[in-house]
């Protein structure tokens, strides 16, 4: 996308700033001129996507997103039409993804990431229930608008289910193992595993799987042996082993994962109205921050190729 001009302003809309940038894809941030509000626009270079034969993905992923509309996937405004460029008028949303949010631990409580996952939950039932799988899900595709509310991104993967899938797609460390080892499978299934694999790190901020790199990772799948650590307890434990059967058939559907999550929410907001009720004034935790952790550190594979990074574990919130 480099050889892409960015235009001054397009429709209604005045460019401001490149937040962004993809392999085909350029995210600029924008402004309304009607109404004032900042949007964030996705442009697409039609040639780059059909020298690489991604015309296909794009279409599908136009057609889906200009029909879906709920509270935790974000909201599509218009998609323009140019001659060499397609725009994408989306939701802006400013505070970053997952990973960012749970460095910070004083307020990302552990009650909080449990909301945050029953959240894109029901965004992911509203897919399932339509016969759409994401198949992409993975923490840095969890993103805050500007009242802190998590949205589920990213549908160039998305597809409508007709029946089993061969595509080959996903990011690699967060893919169900059938499609790893090349087998036709139930897309709504793999997003539950794959939706399991982040949630974990979302609760504990570890991945759940052990492996050294791609190589093992693979052997471990095709000799069932994936070496789990589940980091989490109770209720929580059997919810994240849920969603990582290795038999995808045993996998639960993202209704009954919200079954299963929504008396732990309802729990865990009886004892805060409780705590928020007996409460006089804040305490203000004017410590100091540890600096053990780099927030440089890379904290898990983001590719969404087929090459395999190692997994860096980072012990941030140790005891959750």
């Amino acid at each position: 996308m480099d050889n892409v001009v960015i235009p001054d302003h397009s429709g209604r809309y005045n460019f401001v700033k490149v937040i962004n940038k993809g392999g085909f894809s350029v995210i600029c941030l924008a402004q309304d001129y009607k109404t004032g509000e900042q949007v964030a626009v996705k442009i697409i270079n039609r040639e780059d996507m059909k020298e690489n034969d991604l015309m296909e993905y794009l279409e599908r992923e136009l057609r889906l997103i200009s029909r879906l509309s709920h509270p935790s996937l974000p909201k599509i405004y218009d998609i323009i039409y140019e001659e060499n460029l397609i725009m994408i008028i989306m939701e802006y949303l400013p505070n970053g993804n997952i990973i960012e949010r749970i460095l910070e631990k004083e307020y990302f409580t552990l009650n909080k990431r449990i909301e945050v996952c029953y959240s894109i939950l029901e965004g992911l039932n509203y897919l399932h229930e339509r016969g759409i799988a994401h198949r992409d899900i993975k923490p840095e595709n969890i993103v805050f608008d500007s009242y802190f509310n998590p949205k589920l991104i990213d549908f160039g993967f998305s597809c409508e289910i007709t029946g089993k899938n061969a595509t080959y797609c996903g990011t690699p460390s967060f893919m169900a193992p059938e499609i790893m080892l090349g087998q036709k499978y139930d897309a709504i299934k793999a997003d539950m595993w794959s939706f399991g694999i982040t949630a974990h790190i979302i609760l504990t901020h570890e991945y759940p799987i052990l492996f050294k790199n791609e190589t093992d990772l693979l052997k471990n799948v095709r000799n069932h042996s994936l070496k789990f650590q589940i980091l989490i307890q109770g209720k929580l434990r059997k919810f994240i082993e849920s969603c990582l059967e290795l038999n995808p058939e045993q996998r639960p559907t993202v209704s009954e994962l919200l079954e299963m999550l929504k008396p732990i929410v309802e729990d865990n907001s009886s004892e805060l109205r409780a705590k928020s009720e007996k409460a006089i004034l804040p305490k203000l935790n004017m410590g100091k921050r540890s600096n053990t952790f780099n927030k440089k550190t890379k904290l898990i594979p983001t590719s969404r190729t087929c090459k395999i990074t190692p997994m860096i574990k980072v012990r941030y919130f140790g005891g959750l």
